[in-house]
This record gives C-alpha cells, structure tokens and sequence, in this order.
C-alpha cells in the first residue's frame, strides 16, 4: 500500500479543490447556465429536449404554421458553431426567436419603453484595456419587437470610447429610419461613465468631438442616453463582443413598423 500511498494522495488533493470549486460555483451557476440548458442540471433531464422538440413539431404541423427546425449535433453545438454566423445565414440576429418573420426580445431583465418611445441598447466590447473592440446594439419597441440590430468592429481603442462610439451608431441608424419623426429615442448603455461624458461640459477633451458628433446627429429628435446595469443589456454586449475582428459589419433593419 505504501507505493500507491503518493498517487492517492494526489487524488485526494485534486478531488477536493474540485469539490469546493464546484460549491462555490453553485451560488452563481443559475447567472451562468441558460434556462434552455437541460443537460448535467438538476432536476431536469436531456430527453426533455427531445419531448419538446416533438410537442412542437406537432404542434407546428396541426396548425398549419410556418417554422425552421435547426438540428446540431452535441459537440458542435457547444464547441464550434459561433452563434451569429448561423443568425446570419437565417437572416436574424442572437438571443432572437424566428417568429413569422419577425424578431422578438426574449430577455427578462429587460424594461420596454413606453408607449411612442423606442429603446436602444448599446455596448461596447474591447479585447483588454485597449486593443480590438467591437460595438453592437438593438433597438426595440415597447411590445419588444426589434426593429434595427447592429454589430461590427471598431478598430483599436479603450472600453469608454468604444461605449461612446456605440452610441454614436444608434444615434446615426435610428435618425436615418422610418421611426424617427414618430418616436422619442431612448439609448440605453451600462457604462456610467458614457452616461456622465455624453455632456461635453464633462467630457474629457480627447472624447469632446466624438460626443459633440452625437449631439449634432440628434438634434432634431428627442432623445435621451440613460445607464441601465448589465444584466438588463446581454443583447447588446453579446452582439458588441461579436463584433469584435468581424470582418463585416452586421446590420438587420425592419422594414416594416
């Protein structure tokens, strides 16, 4: 028994540094895992994924609705599709479900405007302190409908100068759509500093002309920028982080109101 003893301890080791790991992992696995997850979490099981893939399918089919049924295998779901390749292939931007050709919000901590008012979030995303950044938004109305999306890169630059420029985008696409003689314009952002420095009295000099940019574009529209926290912006941060070295830039626009 002594020649096992050294490997045996090393098991013991690695176990529990494992096991306290994954306890400390529980507190926060529900912010980490998607509800849509069922395999490996408990109290549910991956058949369900199975069940109701057919409930739907079925119900689909007696109904006589119009759907898209995107089947991929274990691995190549979690480890080699990027998400927004394949949005882009079907014409819809990620976290959207395809619904008779419309695009929906589906993220709870997300507040729809009011009514003759339109939101769009914004984010920035930037590969270090500074380095290769990425910009990306969604505008949406008070039923949650989105209406423009974007996300595309920015070069190299630092993260509140990305938010800024993000906001800048929002502003350009929505004062060229159809919804800007109709609708107030709030910008969501969660970067408080972009918030504070979109006041060119507060502003940084270096950030002055960029924000004075944003102004002049609005200036026939009224609009507000508004911080929101993270949690209420994953659209947006996930398209910003795709846009990050994105060869070309992804823009969807609804054509309709």
């Amino acid at each position: 028994m002594g020649d096992y003893r050294p490997i045996s301890l090393v098991g013991s080791i690695y176990k529990l540094l494992s096991k306290v790991l994954a306890n400390r992992l529980k507190s926060m696995s529900e912010d980490l895992i998607g509800e849509t997850q069922f395999a490996f979490c408990p109290g549910k099981q991956i058949l369900d994924c199975s069940l109701i893939s057919n409930e739907l399918i079925d119900y689909t089919r007696k109904r006589g609705l119009q759907g898209i049924v995107f089947k991929a295998d274990f691995r190549k779901a979690y480890d080699t599709v990027d998400c927004l390749s394949v949005n882009d292939l079907i014409g819809n931007p990620i976290n959207f479900h395809f619904k008779q050709r419309q695009l929906w919000v589906t993220k709870s901590d997300w507040n729809p405007p009011d009514s003759g008012e339109l939101k769009f979030n914004t984010d920035g995303a930037v590969s270090g302190s500074f380095g290769e950044a990425g910009i990306g938004g969604c505008l949406c109305n008070n039923n949650a409908r989105c209406l423009i999306t974007f996300s595309k890169s920015v070069g190299l630059t630092d993260a509140t100068y990305t938010e800024i420029l993000a906001i800048k985008e929002a502003c350009s696409l929505f004062v060229i759509s159809m919804w800007a003689k109709k609708y107030k314009l709030i910008i969501e952002t969660d970067s408080k500093l972009a918030v504070d420095w979109m006041n060119p009295h507060l502003c940084p000099t270096v950030f002055k002309p960029l924000v004075l940019s944003c102004l002049d574009i609005c200036k026939n529209i009224e609009w507000r920028v508004k911080h929101v926290p993270r949690e209420g912006n994953h659209l947006a941060d996930k398209l910003a982080k795709k846009g990050i070295g994105r060869a070309a830039a992804l823009c969807n626009i609804t054509q309709d109101a």
